[in-house]
């Protein structure tokens, strides 16, 4: 069985145009793993006042985990060159902001002491929350997503690409005529997107681009869609030009989308979940902790009482 492709996943075959026909794709052997990088090695030197700074590669690791999660996930040398400029750019900001004597200024004082609490605090409720978010809450929680999730379909899509229409509506003829079996060779040979035999495995209709759904939502297993998808595309070229391709696609087969496993989601479930624990938490600590309010006066703020039933209630003047 394929495991599913992303959508950022299927955009990035759909623009692999052959201009790049010096990659291999079939047969090709492994490239060795380098070994990863130690986080002392100095990635800058900032010349400050006659003094040298080092920046080392540790600093920018630190920086990418501040990061939105699915930067994070970014290949580590694509976003290095950007997080570098960041951790320089912070130094020499950091360097102006100490000559100019702020850590003494009253404001920076009161900033941080704020910022220490609400760190502290954050620590605090996270740890409340790992400890109230056993196996069994987040189970609990998993079963009840997957009750109320819609149920989807899946299909299983092979596809050819090509720039012509011309040789996209003669591929489909020729698919017609020679039998569908040929379509994997097919892609081989002509398509432009470089996914061996054209298959993108098992993908869900959101997963897809937008002109794609209509004509394979509707699809059966074995489907040869009977005319090609047109789609535009940035040119890999000229980001800003279009590429307009002709897309041939099979569905070979559909199913009931599978729920993910618990273990694949268990951290996400958390992260949606955090928040009634952490209340649950704040909850406690407030009941068993007395506290007196006032007002602005300075009298009293009498505590309201909870309403009498209705049976029970005094008439109303």
């Amino acid at each position: 069985m394929k495991s599913s492709i992303s959508s950022r996943a299927i955009a990035l075959a759909l623009t692999l145009l052959a201009t790049a026909p010096q990659i291999s794709y079939a047969g090709a052997p492994p490239s060795p793993v380098a070994a990863e990088p130690s986080d002392t090695i100095v990635v800058a030197k900032i010349t400050i006042d006659g003094k040298i700074v080092e920046v080392i590669l540790g600093q920018v690791r630190d920086k990418i985990q501040l990061l939105p999660p699915q930067l994070q996930k970014a290949p580590f040398k694509d976003i290095f060159p950007l997080v570098l400029e960041s951790v320089v750019t912070e130094q020499i900001v950091l360097a102006e902001a100490k000559k100019a004597g702020l850590e003494s200024d009253p404001k920076y004082q009161k900033m941080v002491g704020e910022c220490r609490n609400g760190v502290l605090q954050k620590m605090f409720l996270d740890r409340q929350i790992d400890k109230r978010a056993t196996n069994d809450e987040l189970k609990k929680a998993y079963e009840e997503v997957k009750k109320s999730a819609p149920k989807e379909d899946e299909y299983n899509i092979s596809m050819i690409t090509v720039t012509d229409k011309k040789k996209a509506d003669a591929i489909i003829r020729d698919l017609k005529k020679s039998g569908i079996s040929k379509f994997a060779e097919v892609a081989d040979a002509e398509s432009l997107n470089k996914i061996p035999g054209g298959n993108l495995g098992y993908v869900r209709l959101g997963e897809l681009p937008e002109a794609f759904r209509e004509k394979i939502k509707n699809a059966s297993k074995a489907t040869l869609v009977p005319t090609p998808i047109e789609m535009s595309l940035p040119d890999p070229k000229d980001e800003k030009k279009k590429i307009t391709t002709y897309n041939v696609i099979f569905v070979q087969d559909k199913r009931p989308a599978a729920f993910p496993a618990y273990e694949a989601v268990k951290d996400e479930l958390k992260g949606a979940i955090g928040s009634k624990f952490a209340k649950e938490a704040i909850k406690e600590f407030r009941e068993k902790t007395p506290v007196e309010l006032f007002n602005m006066d300075g009298s009293k703020i009498e505590e309201k009482k909870e309403a009498e039933p209705k049976a029970q209630a005094a008439p109303a003047a």
